[in-house]
């Protein structure tokens, strides 16, 4: 009997598959093995961007640390600014009055005046400093230069520095 057709169509088909999975073999090894490369590296640049996203969250910390460091040194420094320019204030109106007095041979002082007079004397002449001689001349030269303070204006001294002269 002979074999049919069909039969030998069948075997042609089975040894043409084994034979095609034979010969693509190396291919599909290389191809798995660059799907195992290609998911290491995936897994090396997971890495790397959470590397990348602790550093960067590190650096807005620091950032924003340094922001609040920065804002409170410069808070620092606008009270020693203030507080000096408060100072020549002061020290412009002492001796204002002392030319006012010594130009006229009189002591022309309102209740307010003498109050600050004294204080900033003592500060100026025994160099102690007391909360209420402080308060009175921050009181009294805020007063009436209270803009020009806020606005790291320094007096201007040069009448008195003439008049020194």
């Amino acid at each position: 009997m002979p074999v049919p057709v069909l039969v030998w169509v069948g075997l042609g088909s089975i040894g043409g598959f084994i034979v095609g999975t034979l010969s693509r073999k190396p291919e599909l090894s290389e191809l798995k093995e660059q799907v195992k490369s290609l998911q290491a590296e995936v897994e090396r640049l997971r890495t790397v961007i959470n590397n990348q996203n602790s550093y960067l969250s590190e650096l807005k910390i620091r950032y924003a640390a340094l922001k609040g460091w920065q804002l409170l040194q410069k808070n620092k420094q606008s009270k020693y600014i203030r507080g000096s320019i408060i100072y020549q204030y002061a020290l412009k109106e002492y001796l204002e009055i002392l030319i006012d007095s010594d130009q006229s041979n009189k002591v022309k002082m309102n209740k307010e005046e003498v109050r600050f007079y004294n204080a900033f004397g003592k500060i100026l002449n025994n160099g102690e400093i007391t909360d209420k001689d402080r308060k009175v001349v921050i009181d009294y030269i805020t007063d009436r230069y209270a803009e020009d303070i806020s606005q790291f204006k320094g007096p201007d001294l040069q009448s008195v520095i003439e008049y020194l002269e």
